[in-house]
């Protein structure tokens, strides 16, 4: 695969493993794994393809309105039509079927750690080195609420399955599960705080320190 054009920040694997999305520098980088014919206008311009034996790699890469600032982090929607991408304390939504920049929100005071979408594609959360997480609206474009309980820098975040609760986790080693929609505190535990994951079933989660 061809490099990205600086230092690889986040990846993501698509639900059905046809696309690898990273991002490295100011770029958004895509690999397809599908056959040729199924990748035709999906993306407006093919830069780059390699062939092995047994699959067909096709390159895009989005170019994003960052003055070169590099990308924090970035998540795609559930239903994989919607990137959000953290650069510096902005949040830009795009569209990926052509690409097209959709929505720029901006309301943190530092650099934004950690983004993620809703599952039902409603909202996305966002979590910065300012201790406070925001949730936005995707429909009006709007600020929601602002979660501010941390008292630390916030390190990670999972909006859960029901798209109601969310789940994050500060430097400190402190996590908190809160409603989005009233920031109502549900509890709060002490203890691992690098990468965090939600079964699906919402029963349990699971932290890591290194």
């Amino acid at each position: 695969m061809p490099p990205n054009p600086g230092a690889v920040s986040a990846v993501f694997v698509m639900e059905k493993d046809d696309y690898l999305i990273t991002a490295g520098g100011n770029k958004i980088t895509f690999y397809s794994f599908r056959n040729e014919d199924s990748i035709v206008n999906y993306y407006p311009k093919k830069k780059e393809k390699r062939k092995n034996r047994k699959q067909l790699v096709s390159t895009d890469r989005l170019n994003l309105n960052s003055n070169n600032h590099p990308i924090c982090c970035f998540d795609v929607s559930r239903d994989s039509t919607v990137a959000a991408i953290a650069i510096q304390r902005f949040i830009q939504i795009w569209l990926l079927s052509t690409p097209e920049l959709s929505k720029t929100f901006e309301g943190h005071t530092a650099i934004i750690t950690c983004i993620a979408f809703a599952p039902n594609c409603e909202f996305i959360v966002t979590a910065s080195e300012d201790k406070s997480a925001m949730v936005w609206g995707l429909q009006f474009g709007i600020l929601q609420t602002t979660f501010k309980a941390h008292n630390a820098a916030i390190s990670c975040l999972v909006v859960m399955m029901d798209s109601r609760r969310v789940v994050t986790s500060d430097r400190e080693g402190f996590s908190h599960v809160w409603l989005a929609d009233s920031r109502t505190i549900l509890q709060t535990v002490q203890g691992p705080h690098k990468c965090l994951a939600v079964t699906n079933n919402m029963k349990f989660a699971v932290n890591r320190s290194i």
